[in-house]
């Protein structure tokens, strides 16, 4: 895949290399991206929780990166060539981990399809990210841009709530296993499928409501805002709701409405259905 060679001066955006693809369940393909690049493994910060990067994919198989400082990216990048400049989306780094060469990055992608009308049509894979990410193979290549987190407790609160759909599964996943020990937790989150709930890094402390869409027709979020007022969700509570847009809307105004004040809740809306999907998980 052509491509443009690392910059021999410092970057802020890399060129990463496909190590591993994955299927985890069925509405996840699980890609992990891995790079030689030695001053790569020396700059990169694994932050932990739902720390977010851009990805920038191929067109047509060449990939052309706005290499350079953090400061002026996207500036270089609207002023690249659009036949030969990365597609850019952002995701979210489920897992990384320290291996000889450096670093190796999971990242999970949900692979939305778009709903059957009623002559049975439909059920196309929806997003750029979904389709570059179930034709990846080892040895293709995509551009990573470190980012920062979200998910931010910054009011002390002795309980933290994660509500999400699919595409916030790897956030809650990254959230869970940097929690502090003293912290009590409840997870709510809702995946298409059956085969789609996992383990996450929860204990005696914590409290994991998986919730099953099984239906196509159904919005995303809709099992979460169906059973949300029966789940017990404590006042002191720092909540972080992340999702589809209409849904992490719908939800707070829930919460809102039960008298959790509104600077407990955070949200971030990562697609809108209908619309490409866009940011971490999915």
């Amino acid at each position: 895949m052509p491509t443009t060679p690392q910059p021999e001066a410092p970057s802020s955006v890399w060129l990463m290399t496909v190590a591993r693809t994955a299927r985890p369940s069925s509405s996840f393909v699980r890609i992990t991206l891995t790079t030689d690049d030695a001053r790569f493994a020396q700059t990169f910060e694994a932050l932990g929780h739902d720390q977010w990067f851009r990805l920038f994919m191929p067109i047509d198989g060449v990939l052309e990166l706005p290499y350079g400082d953090a400061e002026g990216w996207y500036s270089r990048w609207l002023e690249m060539d659009e036949r030969v400049r990365g597609v850019i989306r952002n995701y979210t780094v489920r897992e990384a981990r320290r291996v000889e060469a450096g670093w190796e990055l999971d990242v999970d992608f949900v692979v939305h399809r778009s709903p059957l009308d009623s002559s049975g049509r439909g059920g196309e894979v929806e997003g750029v990210a979904a389709q570059w990410a179930l034709g990846a193979r080892p040895g293709d290549t995509a551009g990573f841009l470190a980012q920062a987190c979200i998910f931010d407790p910054d009011n002390g609160a002795s309980h933290v709530v994660v509500i999400a759909d699919e595409s916030g599964v790897p956030a809650a996943e990254g959230i869970s296993a940097s929690l502090a020990s003293d912290i009590r937790s409840t997870f709510v989150l809702e995946v298409p499928h059956g085969d789609d709930p996992r383990s996450l890094a929860t204990d005696d402390r914590s409290t994991l409501h998986w919730l099953v869409r099984d239906d196509d027709a159904l919005q995303p979020g809709s099992v979460i805002l169906e059973h949300l007022d029966g789940i017990e969700l404590p006042t002191e509570s720092y909540i972080y709701i992340v999702g589809e847009a209409a849904f992490v809307l719908a939800a707070r105004a829930s919460l809102l409405g039960r008298g959790i004040p509104k600077a407990q809740i955070r949200t971030c809306a990562y697609w809108r259905r209908g619309r490409r999907p866009g940011r971490i998980g999915g």
